[in-house]
């Protein structure tokens, strides 16, 4: 075997245990439909860092990429474990009260009912689009297991609104 296939080979391999180790580190994900507008267009191409999904990497604000039973989202963290939702914004999440804990409750009499006050169950985060009159988020499905989380999206720029 030649020198220069000798360095062919090697340089090859080299290559391919980069790529390799590019795909066990990142993922590219295309985003599907509106509910991340402005922040995202349908279509656009984003850069996940797949080990940002541990706790401790995660902040409220930061977009990740989730694997839900039904299909990927991706969507914004709004509120991680154990944060309370105080009255009126828990009035979003009011059909999926019973995924969170109950911890404060004003009765009220007018026409709005309860006013409560949730905390997010230890090992769930909640998630909301950034175009909020579109996006299918945890106000309709409730928090989602850490679990869940497939990585972080790469600069993410903030919010469109405030958190």
């Amino acid at each position: 075997m030649s020198h220069q296939t000798k360095r062919q080979i090697i340089l090859l391999a080299i290559f391919a245990i980069i790529v390799i180790a590019f795909a066990s580190i990142f993922k590219v994900a295309i985003v599907q439909g509106q509910s991340m507008l402005p922040t995202f267009q349908n279509g656009e191409v984003v850069i996940v860092n797949k080990l940002s999904t541990n706790l401790k990497s995660l902040k409220r604000g930061d977009v990740v990429i989730l694997h839900t039973r039904h299909d990927d989202l991706i969507k914004r963290i709004a509120y991680l474990p154990g944060d309370v939702i105080p009255y009126p914004y828990s009035l979003a999440f009011r059909r999926v009260w019973k995924y969170f804990d109950v911890i404060h409750k004003h009765i009220k009499s007018d026409k709005n009912g309860d006013h409560v006050d949730i905390k997010v169950p230890p090992g769930y985060i909640v998630v909301l689009g950034d175009n909020l009159e579109v996006s299918d988020d945890s106000r309709y499905f409730g928090p989602l297991p850490l679990h869940d989380i497939e990585g972080k999206v790469i600069d993410a720029p903030p919010p469109p609104y405030h958190l």
